[in-house]
Formats: C-alpha cells, structure tokens, sequence
C-alpha cells in the first residue's frame, strides 16, 4: 500500500505585506541612549576606581554608599541593555550572547568586590589592579556589542533598499510578461485560425497537410505555454483569503471525469490509456471550481505528456476530513536532484527536458499555488524510469 506522503513545504519566505523585508531582530535602544549609556559607564568606573588611590582618611561611608549604589544602577542598566542590543541569529551574534553573559558576571563580581575592599579598608595593590583590568574588559566588551549592533542596523537598511530594488525589477517584470502575454493571444488565435482553416479544406496534397499539421501542432504550444503564463500571472496576487471568497460547492468527482474527457485527446496522441477510478460515494468539496480544475488537470496533463505509451490512473478517495486525488503514472520519473525543485517557479526535469523540450514549467507551480490557497497541500513519490505519483489533499466541505 502506498501511503499519503507528507507535503514538505516549507517556503516561508514571505514577504509582508507592504513589500518591507521581513528581518527579525530584537529591538536596539536608540543611539543616543545607547551613547549615553556608554559615557556613564566609564564615568561610573573612573568614580568607583578612584577610590584605590584615595587616601584611606578621606574615604567617608558617604562615599562608599554612593559608590555601592553606582555599582548597583550601572550593573542593572549594563543587564538590560545588553539583552536588548545584543542581536539574534548567526554563530557572531551567538558568541555575543555569550560573553554579555560572561562580562556582566565578572563585572558585577569585581565591582562590588571593589566595594567591599574599600569597606574593610584595604588596599592590596595586585588585587586593585586585577579588579581594574576586569573592568577595563568589561567596558571593552560591552563597546564591542555596540559597535555590532550598529554595524548590523547599517547592514540591515542596505539589504532592505536591495530589497526594495528587487520588488521594483519583479514588479517591471511581471507587468512586461502581462503585456506581452495578452498581446499575443489575438495574433495566435488568427494563426491557428488560418491553419484550422487550410486542413478543413479540400485538394490540399499530403504533404502538404501534413506540414501543416505539424506548424498547427507547434502554434498549439505556443498558446498553451502563454495560457501557463497568464495563469501564473493571474494567480500570483491571489491568497487564501481571495480563494475563500469564491467558494462553491464542488462535486469532486464529476469534476476529475470532465477533465479526463478534455484531456482524452491528449492522452490518444501520446498513446496513453487514461483511467478514473471514482470513490464509492459522492464527495463535496467547498472551493473554485475553475482553480480546481485547472490545478487537477495541470497535474493529470503533466501526467500523460511524461508518460507516453504507458497508463495513467486517477483515483479518488475520502480519508478523514479530506480527499485524496492520486495521480499515478508509468512515465519517465523524476530524478532525485529534481526532486526538492518540482514546484518551483519555471523549472523543468533534465529528463523532462529531453522528451518535451518546449514546456513552460509553469504547471506544477500553478497547481500548488491553488491547491495551498485552498487549504490543501500535493507531494509526490517517484522513481525514475518506472513513473511517479503525485497525491492531492483536499479539505471537504464541512456540513451543518
């Protein structure tokens, strides 16, 4: 038996909604705090530090409360602003995250043992010094994370007018492939027209016919690689909230039998048997009915054209709350590098390449792009050379 394969898509990288790029970080107080803090902190030590080379008679209790308490207020605001500048994500940011850790602790440690050798009155200059050098690293480090954090908020705005850049290439783009696309349906139309023409009419020699048969059979393709295109197109701005909007009810099975009777035609010149296995009782989905059919029958299309001479069989069942189209075929078969690209935007089989050499490699993406907005996810099993079996999840209607 063969079982429903997880769909492993994990494509988040979606972008929000008014086109900024999506970087996550935690937030940076603002410079000017962040200097201030920076200032206080080696006023602060230059206070507590002097205090070693005081003489013992001038060191009033008034002086070493107030020290204790520096050492209190820089120690708390050292502590928050460190976890709030240090950045996320990386092996750097991780080592930060460390030694703010490491710092904060030894700083603390020899800040109120400084403290507590002016308290007792003691000045054993080896330990001063020592205290003083743990200090100096601790102002050193914490400067470090400043500079970072800095240097990261000057990175992060670069990549984010990149960004920017790009959405302006991919927008340009998308509208000149619109244009384009909708601008040679009426000249193709009028080929294919006059082509239809020429083989309806009569004393036109075989060879002749033939010849036009074949230009007939490449303008075909050429209509159907822009009708790919002006599909993707149209379904790039679509999202689930779109779908939902358009919900019908859908008799699932009555819907996968009028699409193997379009795709007949096909299925006949490539020498394939094309089969329907419908399910016991009837199923009903809520969805598009037009999306739903062109994602099925892209997948069943892509079916039949990569498996000629050889069977297709569609079967249709219900599992828990879903349905389960499957799709399985004796064609050529997906090699395993090809695998984690099938749904990618325009790209195509290096096996698939040598038998069709003129695909569009827009039908697998279409057909996720629909299936995903309806709630539904499609995976695949293949091996190479014995054929593949691609399963569509969908989720059923729900009843009062």
């Amino acid at each position: 038996m063969v079982t429903d394969s997880q769909s492993g898509q994990g494509e988040n990288n979606k972008t929000n909604e008014n086109g900024s790029l999506p970087i996550s970080r935690r937030g940076a107080m603002s410079r000017l705090v962040s200097l201030f803090l920076f200032i206080g902190f080696w006023t602060g030590i230059a206070y507590i530090a002097s205090f070693y080379f005081l003489p013992f008679i001038q060191i009033k209790p008034g002086f070493i409360a107030s020290a204790l308490a520096l050492v209190g207020i820089l120690v708390a605001a050292s502590v928050i602003f460190m976890v709030r500048v240090t950045p996320t994500g990386g092996s750097e940011a991780r080592t930060l995250d460390f030694q703010t850790l490491i710092i904060v602790v030894f700083g603390t440690a020899s800040l109120l043992a400084a403290g507590g050798i002016t308290a007792l009155s003691l000045k054993p200059p080896l330990l001063a010094g020592a205290i003083l050098g743990i200090l100096i690293i601790y102002v050193i480090t914490l400067f470090r994370i400043i500079r970072f954090t800095f240097r990261s908020d000057r990175e992060i705005e670069k990549i984010r007018s990149q960004y920017q850049d790009l959405i302006k290439i991919e927008r340009a783009k998308t509208e000149f492939m619109t244009v384009t696309s909708h601008q040679l349906n009426t000249p193709l139309a009028e080929v294919r027209w006059g082509l239809e023409s020429l083989l309806s009419a009569e004393g036109i020699e075989k060879e002749n016919r033939d010849m036009i048969s074949m230009i007939l059979k490449g303008v075909n393709r050429i209509v159907e690689t822009v009708a790919d295109i002006n599909k993707a197109l149209s379904q790039k701005d679509k999202t689930a909230t779109d779908y939902a909007s358009e919900l019908k009810t859908v008799q699932l099975a009555e819907l996968i039998l009028e699409i193997v009777n379009v795709l007949g035609g096909v299925a006949r010149e490539k020498n394939v048997t094309l089969s329907f296995e419908g399910p016991e009782q009837e199923i009903f989905l809520g969805g598009n009915k037009d999306k739903l059919t062109s994602a099925i029958k892209n997948v069943i299309d892509n079916a039949i054209r990569y498996t000629p001479g050889g069977r297709v069989i569609i079967s249709l069942r219900k599992e828990g709350a879903s349905a389960i189209i499957r799709v399985q075929d004796t064609g050529i078969g997906i090699l395993p590098e090809d695998t984690p690209l099938m749904f990618k935007k325009f790209f195509r089989g290096k096996n698939a390449l040598l038998l069709q050499p003129d695909g569009s490699g827009l039908g697998l993406f279409t057909a996720r792009e629909i299936i995903e907005n309806a709630g539904g996810k499609i995976d695949f099993i293949s091996t190479p050379e014995r054929g593949t079996i691609f399963f569509i999840t969908l989720p059923l209607k729900k009843t009062a």
